[in-house]
């Protein structure tokens, strides 16, 4: 899944295939707490297709502002499936929640990796890498680490998939907290000189 545009109220995207084959085009639009989703498929797609495709949308999402998300799935006018999320609380289920945390650090790891290219005082620059694609770097990471409250940006290359950008971000964050204490750190990603992303994770 690729980000075509993102408002504030409206995003859009696309979902390709292994081959960048568009397989169709899908938009979220956020009400107050309540989001809805339409996916339009341009060939009547295999089960396991819907399901990975509204999992992706739903990981778009931040859970702690949301109470509802309803997908509807199309093909040539045709409604083929609805689908809805409703948001619960996951406060007193930390051990599961933490367990997921470390299927999901396990799954980024394996999924991509970091290279720390320079370092002085101030500022620290990586290369990122994806598993799938190699060994050539899909972005670079520069962070300011002057202060406690972490800064940086990621330019990337190759933007990927949010899923893929999330899992980058995670295994930055790791190799970042082997070396150093923080509170926060705070990331603007851009591709082609334009903001795609942005992450804020406590330290």
């Amino acid at each position: 899944m690729e980000l075509v545009s993102a408002g504030r109220s409206i995003s859009t995207y696309v979902f390709n295939d292994a081959n960048g084959q568009e397989l169709a085009e899908a938009s979220l639009k956020q009400y107050g707490a309540d989001v809805q989703g339409e996916i339009h498929w341009y060939d009547e797609p295999a089960e396991n297709y819907q399901d990975a495709a509204a999992e992706l949308l739903v990981r778009e999402l931040d859970e702690e502002i949301i109470d509802t998300i309803t997908i509807r799935m199309w093909h040539q006018g045709q409604e083929l499936e609805s689908a809805e999320w409703v948001h619960r609380d996951f406060a007193d289920d930390d051990q599961i929640a933490s367990e997921e945390d470390l299927e999901e650090i396990e799954a980024a790891e394996e999924a991509c990796y970091v290279m720390l290219v320079r370092k002085d005082r101030e500022f620290r620059v990586y290369e990122l890498f994806l598993q799938e694609r190699g060994g050539l770097p899909v972005g670079t990471a520069t962070i300011d680490t002057s202060q406690a409250d972490l800064s940086g940006y990621i330019d990337y290359q190759v933007p990927g998939t949010s899923v893929q950008r999330k899992s980058l971000v995670e295994v930055l964050m790791r190799e970042l907290d082997k070396e150093l204490e923080f509170d926060t750190l705070h990331l603007t990603m851009l591709y082609r000189n334009q903001i795609i992303d942005e992450a804020k994770i406590e330290g």
